[in-house]
C-alpha cells in the first residue's frame, strides 16, 4: 500500500504523521495503533518517496519524557521535521499534561 502511495504523490506534497510518543505510549491516546506497522510504513514511504514528511507529536503527561528520543528517532526515519505540540481542547482531562509547562519542555528540546 505504502509503495503504491508513494507512486501517487508528487515532490511538492508533504506528508504528517501523528504519532504520539514512542512504542510503549503512542497507543494511550492512539487507540489501537500498531508501532510496527506505523513504522514499517514509514520506512516504506521515505525508501520510496523523497518528498517532506513531518512528524506531529501530541505531548501528553504519558509521553513528555520521550520528546527527545522521538525527534532523535524521527531523524533516523528520514523525517524533514518534527513538530511537538501541547494538547488542547480535545486532549482527555487524565492526559493533559501538568507536571511540566511548555516552556519547561522547549528548554528540554534546545
Amino acid at each position: 500500500w505504502w509503495k503504491s502511495f508513494a507512486k501517487l504523490l508528487k515532490m511538492t506534497d508533504r506528508i504528517e504523521f501523528a504519532i504520539d510518543g514512542l512504542e510503549d505510549t503512542n497507543h494511550i491516546y492512539r487507540v489501537n495503533s500498531k508501532w510496527n506497522s506505523i513504522v514499517n510504513g514509514i520506512k516504506t514511504l521515505r525508501e520510496n518517496w523523497q518528498g517532506e514528511m513531518m512528524w506531529r507529536y501530541v505531548i501528553f503527561e504519558h509521553n513528555y519524557h520521550q520528546v527527545l528520543k522521538a525527534e532523535k528517532f524521527a531523524e533516523e526515519l528520514g523525517f524533514n521535521k518534527f513538530r511537538p505540540v501541547i494538547g488542547d481542547t480535545r486532549t482527555p482531562t487524565n492526559m493533559i499534561l501538568r507536571s511540566k509547562t511548555w516552556k519547561d519542555i522547549q528548554y528540554d528540546l534546545s
